[in-house]
């Protein structure tokens, strides 16, 4: 496939190309490709298959969010694709098919839905109790999507890092880059997140104009020049937020590049203050087939363009709900392509400068329209777009469908650090209502649309934490807040899901083949709340964690039962964020150990040592491992313990007591002074976790041990 190389917002490098394997054969991609778009470009449609009916699965996102286009990549299964960047030598399998993705001999699981509906693995092939085990076994022989060999072995290097900092700010789109300049303007150190491998958000590729004749990427650019400038802004792209913690703990995992001497490395932040600035993903739209090979979400179909140079098809129809739709296809059609026409769910609200540029490239728009089924076997071959009340119906050629019923905001990391959310009906989101101490929220997952106000949110939040930190900034916080008040505020959303459709093909989750039939069966039978819902029909439980399904669930299950807005609540998210590795957990082997007093004279007679945390210590002396040379020693003559390893600490002051009897299991307040006491240590759930002694010196002053 020909390349778009004149474009200014590309990230690929095509004079460089890049070798790699697909099923055998030799491809090539270039140098800034994923996996996924260096396969598009070579024809590459189906990707993989699903979970459990075995359906053709094609490019729907490029940041993630589903299982769609998980491969086995050098031996590693459920590689996402579509945002894993592509090496030289890469070997890229495909994985849960019988032949191959596009003529999967399990396909024929499709056509038995009706024999799996929500919930069937509770209350099926129980009875008689003998035959359940060997349903079990059949059941997750043909569940699951990558396999690991029993030979495998875990290539790569693994580092790990715990840099503490004054301000961490995660996400690193044009609302996160202001509060990172701004806390680094008062000379406070700052430590920017951002999961692509790139600065910019949504900002980066967009080539509509921002304002003043300049466009979005040019501004991205823009400002992560000033973000590179900065000394005290240390950047991590490429890197994932695992989760949120207390106390501001921020733990990720970054991706290495080709320069870096790492593969992976975890990284555990400790910051004074934190901004939230992760802006949004869409709401999928659901329709019949909705997942079919052909069928994207608008940012995909952009970034295809503007990232990496690929024109997403030839003839598109866009089923869409919110203006970026509109300024997706404008941009598209300019690059080359044919757009039959727009079908958009709002009847008005629109924004007039984009209406008015559909109407001048003669692209066909119909208001209160929405898909209602993409029809093709493997691939989108046409779509039948209805009414928003399904009275009327046409039928339009295609092989592209970019669909989207709307923005949703990326609230992950503030809900595991126990944010409160509430439904918008205005913005359609779930907007932040109640932050934890010393993190403060900007950007688009506000609700915010207009990129002035964007900014203006983020410059808002860097001079909240930077307050936080100390620098007296209260009097610019409150100009700021009068700036931010007098820009446009909310955008107007929509809490549309689904097309006029029974339900049986169009899926809520692409990761568990959860469809809206099966939703509707699990209210039903009375899991009629989104937390239960998700453990019956399993929407939401797949390797995307959530991604797709996301708010659509709860707006779904509100809809079908016919309740208030306000009773509308999400599902509790928690870490990890993103399905991370357990070698980037476990880091790197480090040899460096300390050594006791007794160390030199242990070695000389010849000690046999173990490592007990940074410490070696010996373990024994005896070459024959039993010790009786040493145990007759100490019987008969005297021993020598080496405790230096031990942790010591020395606590005092009004709140010392009150501290030991928090973690102590004795009743510390009965040591008397200059006496000791031996104790084990307890954590919040009642588990020893410790042992040592405690000494009382004085009035509120002990002295204890802990374990090396």
């Amino acid at each position: 496939m020909n390349r778009l190389n004149h474009l200014s917002t590309l990230k690929i490098d095509s004079s460089e190309k890049i070798p790699f394997k697909y099923k055998g054969r030799k491809y090539f991609g270039f140098k800034g490709d994923t996996i996924a778009t260096a396969l598009y470009s070579n024809g590459v449609r189906i990707y993989a298959r699903s979970l459990k009916y075995h359906r053709p699965r094609g490019l729907y996102s490029l940041d993630g969010e589903c299982s769609n286009t998980m491969m086995q990549v050098d031996g590693i299964p459920n590689v996402r694709c579509e945002n894993t960047l592509l090496k030289e030598g890469m070997v890229v399998k495909e994985q849960n098919v019988k032949f191959s993705a596009k003529h999967d001999l399990m396909g024929f699981l499709d056509k038995l839905d009706w024999a799996m509906p929500a919930g069937f693995y509770y209350k099926t092939m129980h009875k008689p109790a003998r035959m359940w085990p060997i349903a079990m076994k059949r059941i997750r022989k043909v569940a699951g999507i990558g396999k690991l060999a029993p030979d495998f072995k875990m290539p790569g290097k693994y580092d790990e890092i715990f840099p503490t900092t004054d301000v961490c700010v995660i996400g690193g789109g044009p609302a996160g880059m202001k509060a990172a300049l701004v806390a680094a303007q008062r000379g406070l150190r700052v430590i920017l997140m951002e999961a692509r491998p790139w600065l910019g958000g949504h900002f980066e590729y967009r080539s509509a104009e921002y304002k003043d004749r300049q466009t979005f990427h040019d501004r991205a650019e823009q400002l992560a020049k000033e973000v590179e400038k900065k000394a005290n802004i240390r950047v991590f792209t490429y890197t994932s937020m695992v989760g949120t913690y207390n106390n501001n703990l921020i733990t990720g995992f970054q991706i290495g590049k080709e320069t870096d001497f790492f593969d992976e490395r975890y990284i555990e932040i400790r910051a004074n203050a934190v901004v939230v600035a992760t802006g949004c993903i869409e709401r999928p739209l659901i329709f019949d087939n909705n997942e079919r090979p052909g069928v994207m979400q608008v940012a995909c179909a952009l970034r295809l363009a503007n990232t990496y140079g690929l024109l997403p098809g030839k003839n598109a129809v866009f089923s869409i709900g919110h203006d970026m739709g509109l300024e997706a296809a404008v941009t598209l059609y300019d690059l080359g392509l044919a757009i039959e026409c727009i079908a958009d769910i709002r009847e008005d609200g629109q924004d007039q400068s984009l209406l008015k540029a559909v109407q001048e490239r003669n692209i066909t728009l119909f208001k209160g329209w929405v898909a209602a089924m993409a029809h093709g076997g493997k691939q989108v071959k046409k779509v039948t777009l209805t009414s928003i009340d399904g009275t009327v119906s046409k039928t339009l050629n295609c092989d592209l469908l970019v669909a989207s019923a709307g923005m949703t905001p990326i609230t992950g990391a503030l809900t595991v650090a126990q944010a409160k959310l509430k439904y918008d009906s205005h913005s359609g989101f779930f907007l932040p209502t109640d932050l934890p101490k010393k993190m403060h929220a900007a950007g688009r997952l506000l609700g915010l649309d207009n990129g002035t106000a964007i900014e203006a949110s983020g410059e808002l939040a860097g001079l909240k934490a930077a307050h936080d930190c100390g620098s007296g900034s209260a009097a610019e916080i409150e100009e700021a807040k009068k700036e931010l008040k007098n820009l446009p505020g909310l955008t107007q959303g929509t809490k549309f899901v689904t097309a006029p459709v029974k339900g049986r093909k169009s899926f809520i989750c692409f990761d568990e083949d959860t469809t809206i039939k099966n939703i509707k069966q699990s209210i039903d039978k009375g899991f009629d709340v989104p937390e239960l819902i998700k453990r019956f029909s399993g929407a939401g439980l797949g390797p995307g964690q959530g991604g797709i399904p996301g708010h659509n669930l709860p707006l779904y299950a509100a809809k079908y039962q016919a309740m208030p807005d306000i009773s509308i609540k999400p599902t509790t998210v928690r870490p990890p964020l993103v399905p991370t590795m357990i070698s980037t957990y476990a880091g790197t082997n480090h040899l460096m150990f300390k050594q006791t007093p007794m160390d030199a004279m242990q070695r000389k007679e010849n000690g046999i040592f173990r490592n007990i945390g940074v410490w070696q210590r010996a373990r024994y002396f005896s070459k024959d491992f039993s010790c009786k040379r040493e145990i007759e020693n100490v019987r008969n003559n005297v021993g020598m313990l080496d405790a230096s390893t031990l942790g010591k600490f020395r606590i005092y002051g009004p709140d010392a007591l009150k501290a030991l009897q928090r973690v102590f299991v004795s009743d510390m307040s009965k040591v008397k002074k200059d006496r000791v006491k031996y104790s084990a240590m307890c954590n919040d759930d009642g588990c020893v976790i410790d042992d040592g002694v405690v000494v009382k010196r004085g009035e509120n002053d002990y002295y204890f041990t802990t374990s090396t």
